[in-house]
């Protein structure tokens, strides 16, 4: 499919000799409830899917992700918490922006924002089969994205940010603006 114009994603590098230089659309969605529900703590999560193939928020069908043939696509995923009774919004307060997540093996707390919610980045890269069918990603294994815009007032705004990630060896920068998919 055709990528947006101008590119929604600017990307340079190899993960595992697969080249994300191609990254050109994305998307936010949220999974999760931000208030603690039946004595369980407020826990979601916060995800942007970057593409290389266009229209990637109308793939978004019944709660799963159509793949094209081939099409790489980042995922940065944040899963935040609050103890029990508080809620856990999942935009950071403002004074918190720009907000730099490392990517961490889950520790007790993550990064906890001034809010008081602990937020876990993890960021993966995968590159659908010839038939578009979901193959093994690879995870970041250190380096960090930037969220220079939380937006939950505006629908298409969303989030966007910057990265600097490693996976193994390999190495992956960009930037990213990515709406709200409905």
């Amino acid at each position: 499919m055709t990528c947006p114009d101008p590119p929604l994603v600017t990307a340079s590098g190899f993960v595992g000799g697969k080249d994300i230089a191609g990254l050109c659309d994305a998307y936010t969605k949220m999974q999760g409830s931000t208030e603690p529900v039946g004595g369980a703590m407020a826990q979601w999560q916060l995800w942007s899917l970057l593409s290389s193939e266009g229209g990637v928020c109308a793939r978004f069908v019944n709660g799963g992700q159509v793949y094209l043939a081939n099409e790489a696509t980042l995922r940065v995923v944040v899963t935040g918490w609050k103890e029990y009774p508080a809620s856990a919004p999942w935009a950071p307060p403002a004074a918190d922006l720009p907000l730099v997540l490392p990517v961490v093996d889950p520790g007790p707390d993550g990064t906890t924002t001034s809010d008081g919610v602990h937020r876990v980045l993890r960021a993966a890269v995968m590159v659908a089969s010839k038939n578009g069918r979901l193959t093994n990603s690879v995870d970041a294994t250190s380096g960090t994205v930037t969220f220079t815009q939380v937006s939950d007032v505006d629908p298409g705004k969303g989030q966007s940010g910057t990265f600097d990630l490693w996976f193994g060896t390999d190495h992956v920068i960009g930037s990213f603006t990515a709406s709200w998919c409905a």
